[in-house]
């Protein structure tokens, strides 16, 4: 069944998404995806969902300290964690790199039998090809070379002597016709060239079976080595704190998103209009025409605190008619980031999905060729749907407020909110100070209550508003 608090962030989700759909905004403004097809050239968010702020607090966008342009460790924790679905609310969980190196420690590679045949069976036929050239060669010139191991020598000897300009082995195994690489083949050397082609041959097909096995372990070490031990030498990135941690981008700069949030054309904007009732505690139960009578909510879903009184109940006291409430977004905007990519040539970044897709298909399989994993002990995680992170977020600057509400007291009412300091803000559970101010309306009896947000984007400690993220599941067939 759905609940209030499920309900509001689903609401706000669905509401934010169809607001950046309709501004159409240019897709350049929103900045590129590193991950998946999220944006269409309309500037239309997929795979959105709604979202329930956690410890971590609301999206702190200001991303590099502006002192030493350092990666903020709020910035870097917030978008490095892990994300899981409940219920459909997007759930911020530990670091995800903490299930990445977990899953990657385990992870081996291994040989079929039938494989391993094939290896030795290569052997065998790389040794007797040796065989023939060394023989083929005393044949040719009457005897072995010396100084060192003989069939080391004969090619040493052939790439040489037997080319202008002298050539290497890596050139003669990939040489596909030897005669036009070898330009100074001598008279005797004609009889050898048919036997050094064959164990050419032979060369190239046993060493990609023995390479197979430490190519893979090597590339598998070296992406888990980039989340183990994060430092410059592999793309990772070192926070204002001075730690290093493994490489998470951004694609837009604080000054490009805060522009977006403080300057925007308010075409991306929508308006929440929501009821409050009463509860016999005099607490308020949230009301969006969603699911039948309200219930009690968490005072987190939403609540307004002055000077420690909580003034929705303050007003409900008084008079119990229900409150109505507009709560104002305006310049909503999309930030994209996620995590470094592991480079197979370069060996820099750290996320490399490969291995841990290919363990899983392999699970069950019994004698395979891949990677599997040595134990899968503690590894429930990866099909759980916890194995996740974010890729974007749909933000903006906290909301404006104005609660309204007719009732024959609305003098007294309005009286005890003259002089509010701060108001201490929660809306589905993403906290804000904002300015009150009010106004009475005689011929209405009613007055109302505006919020305005304040301090919320102070250089260098910008929070944003979240309205929904993106979630990457990397092993997942299909995303959300």
């Amino acid at each position: 069944m759905e609940t209030a608090t499920t309900a509001l962030a689903t609401r706000i989700a669905t509401q934010a998404t169809q607001a950046l759909s309709d501004a159409k905004r240019p897709k350049s403004e929103i900045g590129v995806p590193a991950m998946a097809a999220e944006v269409d050239l309309q500037g239309t968010p997929k795979g959105f969902v709604p979202f329930m702020v956690g410890k971590l607090g609301n999206f702190p966008f200001e991303w590099q300290n502006p002192m030493n342009l350092q990666f903020t460790t709020d910035a870097y924790r917030w978008i490095a964690s892990s994300i899981s679905l409940v219920n459909g609310i997007a759930q911020q969980g530990e670091p995800f790199t903490n299930f990445y190196i977990t899953a990657m420690r385990q992870v081996q590679f291994s040989q079929s039998v039938a494989d391993q045949r094939k290896l030795a069976d290569s052997a065998k036929d790389l040794q007797t090809a040796q065989s023939a050239l060394l023989r083929a060669w005393q044949a040719a010139f009457g005897s072995l070379p010396t100084g060192g191991a003989p069939i080391n020598k004969v090619i040493d000897d052939i790439a040489s002597n037997w080319a202008e300009p002298s050539t290497t082995f890596q050139t003669l195994l990939k040489a596909p016709v030897l005669t036009r690489l070898l330009n100074k083949i001598p008279p005797a050397g004609g009889a050898v060239l048919p036997v050094l082609s064959n164990y050419l041959d032979a060369w190239t097909s046993n060493d990609a079976l023995v390479d197979l096995g430490p190519s893979k372990r090597g590339l598998a070490k070296a992406a888990l080595n980039g989340a183990l031990y994060p430092d410059a030498s592999n793309g990772a990135v070192q926070l204002d704190d001075g730690s290093w941690r493994p490489a998470f981008d951004f694609a837009s700069s604080p000054d490009q998103i805060r522009n977006n949030i403080e300057n925007g054309t308010g075409e991306a904007a929508y308006l929440l209009d929501v009821e409050l009732e009463p509860t016999p505690s005099n607490g308020a139960a949230l009301s969006m025409g969603i699911h039948g009578t309200p219930a009690e909510v968490d005072p987190n879903l939403f609540s307004l605190i002055a000077d420690g009184r909580d003034l929705v109940s303050a007003v409900f006291a008084v008079d119990k008619t229900a409150i109505s409430a507009e709560i104002d977004f305006k310049d909503l905007t999309i930030v994209h980031f996620g995590p470094r990519d592991f480079n197979i040539q370069t060996y820099s970044g750290w996320l490399w999905p490969t291995p841990l897709r290919d363990a899983l298909a392999n699970s069950g399989q019994g004698d395979v060729t891949g990677y599997t994993f040595g134990s899968q002990n503690d590894l429930e995680f990866l099909t759980d749907g916890r194995f996740g992170f974010l890729t974007g977020v749909a933000i903006s600057h906290h909301p404006s407020i104005r609660l309204r509400q007719v009732s024959s007291d609305f003098q007294t009412i309005a009286s005890s909110f003259a002089n509010l300091g701060t108001v201490e803000v929660s809306v589905s559970g993403q906290n804000f100070q904002a300015t009150a101010s009010v106004k009475v309306d005689a011929s209405t009896n009613s007055f109302t209550l505006e919020l305005t947000p304040q301090g919320t984007m102070t250089l260098g400690n910008g929070r944003a508003f979240v309205h929904a993220v993106q979630p990457f599941f990397p092993l997942a067939k299909a995303q959300v």
